[in-house]
C-alpha cells in the first residue's frame, strides 16, 4: 500500500499524522502550499492511498475504520 499525506503541518495534518502512526501506516509526506496546489488541492491535509485521494474528513473516517496495526484497509 502506497500512503502520501500532502502536508501543510497544520493541527488537522498534524492529527493526521499521529493517527496514521498511531495505527502503523507507513506513509511518505508531502509538505508545502505549492505542493497541494501544484496537484490541483485546495485544502489540506490529502492523504493519497493507492491513487484514491481523500479529504481529512475521508481520510479519519479510512484510518478510524483500521484495527491497530492493519495497514491494509480500505
Amino acid at each position: 500500500m502506497n500512503v502520501t499525506i500532502y502536508s501543510t503541518h497544520c493541527p488537522q495534518c498534524n492529527m493526521l499524522e499521529r493517527m496514521l502512526t498511531a495505527k502503523n501506516v507507513q506513509f511518505n509526506t508531502v509538505v508545502g502550499k505549492e505542493a497541494i496546489i501544484e496537484r490541483g488541492y485546495k485544502t489540506a491535509p490529502i492523504l493519497d492511498v493507492d491513487g484514491k485521494i481523500m479529504s481529512f474528513a475521508e481520510a479519519v473516517r479510512w484510518v478510524n475504520s483500521m484495527k491497530a496495526g492493519d495497514s491494509d484497509a480500505g
